[in-house]
């Protein structure tokens, strides 16, 4: 399977994409003028885009399968190879999981505001927070190691 992935993926995934353009075009064009007579409010219960939606819904989930699947795969594979890889994974689960720890809902100011608009639980913003913190984490991380490896450069 791997093989055949390998050799014959992109052509495969290009042809499987085309297919569902094809069919989603198709079946929009072949509503839209009963679409657009409809009025608005059953214009947002009609399903002509339904197709579209759940092809890009499955193609998703596809993707993220084959990326657990085949990275399982290659971590079982080659366990020595993977170690840097596992090894930074876990820093990453760790600055998120003392980013979330270290959260708290926000009680006034902007975060607290939106909060409110989306009607977040705590749980729900401090998971928001950590990720946010994370994030912010690594582009620091990616800032500072982006400058010392030019200085770094401009040294050799």
């Amino acid at each position: 399977m791997y093989q055949f992935l390998n050799k014959y993926g992109q052509v495969a995934a290009f042809g499987l994409g085309l297919l569902i353009i094809i069919l989603f075009f198709g079946s929009v064009m072949a509503g839209v003028d009963e679409f657009n007579g409809l009025s608005k409010d059953a214009q947002l219960q009609s399903g002509i885009f339904d197709l579209g939606l759940r092809a890009a819904m499955f193609l998703t989930i596809l993707c993220a399968a084959g990326i657990v699947i085949f990275g399982v795969y290659y971590i079982a594979k080659h366990p020595k190879q993977s170690m840097q890889g596992i090894i930074q994974a876990l820093v990453l689960v760790a600055i998120f999981v003392v980013a979330y720890m270290m959260s708290s809902p926000a009680e006034s100011g902007v975060m607290a505001t939106l909060a409110e608009r989306f009607e977040l639980t705590a749980g729900q913003e401090k998971f928001v927070s950590g990720g946010l913190t994370t994030a912010l984490v690594l582009f620091g991380g990616a800032a500072v190691a982006f400058i010392v490896s030019e200085v770094r450069n401009l040294f050799k």
